[in-house]
């Protein structure tokens, strides 16, 4: 994750300044450090209409492409409008992206076939034992080898991210108002607008049907 920016203040008149920047943000794609990922290998054709029942896992070196289009331009101005310094208009615009955060990437690590697998031992469930960790209780058994070619049974589901993602972001800008009523005392009506682009959302997918027949009577 890499961050770069510039920003600088430009005094244009006595009762006028400017705020100007600019920010440009790497956040990278998430990756194993040893290459032990896994991603669909038609993870390309996924859409909401495509029907795909011969998918498979296999190894891959990231799950999306790094976006390195995310300029951030900020800007800023304030004015005393009479120069009395008791009316200011202040308005302002920025861009901010979005990173990707750990929960996501534990959610897709965790729910891809082969990365993580769980065997849980329970020797007391029979009710008639009585097993202590003293008893010196025998290792649980290796868990099999991970179906990597997913059944059309809808027994098995994945967690992928889009193949194109790009980073979301947030537009935000505003203007206010400021006015000195009487001493000690100021009033201020302004408004702020944020608008969302591209974040992050968890999108379930219809699956292809186990039967494709089984509306039609026999």
């Amino acid at each position: 994750e890499q961050g770069y920016f510039i920003q600088d203040d430009w005094k244009v008149r006595r009762n006028l300044t400017f705020n100007l920047g600019l920010r440009w943000d790497i956040y990278g794609s998430p990756h194993e450090k040893n290459g032990l990922q896994g991603n669909l290998d038609q993870i390309e054709a996924i859409s909401v209409s495509s029907k795909i029942n011969n998918l498979a896992v296999g190894p891959t070196s990231q799950f999306y492409p790094t976006d390195y289009n995310n300029i951030a331009p900020r800007f800023g101005f304030a004015w005393d409008i009479k120069g009395d310094g008791k009316t200011a208009l202040r308005g302002n615009y920025g861009i901010f992206y979005d990173r990707s955060i750990g929960a996501t990437i534990n959610t897709v690590d965790g729910n891809t076939p082969g990365f993580s697998q769980v065997s849980n031992v329970r020797p007391n469930t029979s009710g008639t034992t009585d097993v202590r960790l003293s008893d010196n209780i025998a290792a649980p058994s290796a868990s099999g080898a991970p179906v990597l070619v997913l059944p059309a049974t809808r027994s098995t589901s994945m967690v992928v991210y889009d193949a194109h993602l790009k980073t979301g972001y947030v537009e935000q800008y505003g203007l206010s108002i400021q006015h000195a009523v009487v001493r000690n005392t100021i009033l201020e009506v302004g408004f702020l607008v944020e608008r969302c682009k591209k974040l992050f959302i968890n999108l379930n997918l219809p699956q292809s049907p186990a039967h494709p027949n089984f509306l039609t009577p026999s």
